[in-house]
């Protein structure tokens, strides 16, 4: 399995410009910028990322003046937290490096050493607990984020009186959350990794599903639609698979968006899959055009009906790219051949 390797940046006195940007772009193509002072990285399609991370600390800290932190873990959950973390007792700094570098402070998680990383973390400090719920866990004599692991997520369901399956997951220092690409943006990109190996159709699917309404929502938010799709999907030893197909038309919604990932997947559902990454290119704004309503009642019935037989070959056609052919028209095929068989014309016509 190819393991995750996240970078977060926080910037404490300034703001992410385009510059700083520009170069993270440089080295990777999945950059979230989050708010106007943190950004994560992923920097997992590299083997080593010491000399990426050389290069990168050097962009930071010539392009930013104030001081600034980075913290790098296999998930964005464990990298913001190794930043943002204020009290490191001897425990914690047996889970994790530091390499501070003039106004830098480079943090980060050591690889397997994430559950003790998060069991010494006091709740004050733990994100995903809201600051309600961290006083009422205090109440009941819970200190740090360790003293949560017995309760298990049926006791922590009835103390916080929500879901907890994804908070078990975090509190024992995993984080399946994504790393979306919103920079440039021309583009869009999503990625996922999980545990262990999966070749289970249904539940591929699933995961599908969860990044096409991702992507849609962001394709919503930017009134755009792609014309080019790429998927990347992660297999052992650290290879990768990549499928892509141009599109005819835009696509600007997560239900279209997923019948072309099932059928950029379709052929490859036999080998086990660790890793996905989708990229949606050449971004361009959708037009809106306003109906004439002056010619509605006469031309809205034909239209329709064209607009529907084209929105279902387009389906058919992304979901099963070479495999339909289109028929002959009957009718135009008559037409074309009147201009050169001479057995088609009437005798009205032929003695004229």
């Amino acid at each position: 399995m190819l393991m995750r390797k996240i970078v977060y940046i926080f910037l404490a006195t300034e703001s992410i410009d385009t510059p700083l940007l520009e170069a993270c772009s440089l080295h990777s193509s999945l950059v979230e910028p989050i708010g106007e002072q943190e950004l994560l990285l992923d920097l997992s399609s590299f083997n080593r990322i010491g000399d990426v991370l050389t290069l990168l600390v050097g962009t930071v800290s010539s392009l930013v003046k104030g001081k600034a932190g980075i913290g790098i873990a296999v998930s964005p959950l464990l990298a913001r937290l190794a930043v943002q973390r204020r009290t490191f007792t001897v425990e914690a700094r047996s889970s994790c490096r530091s390499f501070p570098r003039q106004d830098i402070d480079i943090i980060q998680v050591i690889p397997g050493r994430e559950s003790l990383f998060m069991s010494t973390l006091p709740l004050a400090e733990f994100t995903p607990l809201s600051p309600r719920e961290c006083k009422l866990l205090k109440r009941l004599g819970y200190t740090q984020v360790g003293d949560l692991v017995d309760l298990g997520p049926a006791r922590l369901k009835q103390l916080l009186k929500r879901d907890a399956s994804m908070l078990w997951h975090n509190i024992r220092g995993r984080d399946y959350s994504p790393v979306r690409g919103l920079y440039p943006p021309e583009r869009l990109g999503y990625s996922l990794s999980w545990e262990e190996e999966c070749k289970d159709y249904t539940q591929l699917r699933l995961i599908l599903k969860a990044a096409s309404r991702e992507l849609g929502q962001l394709l919503e938010q930017r009134h755009a639609g792609c014309h080019h799709v790429e998927m990347h999907l992660e297999i052992s030893e650290g290879k990768s698979l990549v499928t892509e197909r141009q599109l005819s038309s835009a696509c600007h919604d997560s239900s279209r968006l997923m019948m072309i990932l099932e059928g950029l997947m379709s052929d490859m559902i036999t080998i086990p899959v660790s890793g996905l990454r989708v990229f949606l290119k050449d971004l361009k704004p959708v037009e809106m055009r306003s109906q004439d309503l002056f010619t509605l009642r006469f031309t809205y019935q034909e239209e329709a009906k064209q607009q529907k037989r084209a929105a279902s070959m387009e389906q058919l056609l992304q979901r099963f790219p070479g495999r339909i052919g289109l028929g002959i028209n009957i009718e135009r095929r008559e037409k074309i051949l009147l201009f050169w068989d001479p057995w088609r014309f009437s005798p009205e016509g032929w003695q004229k």
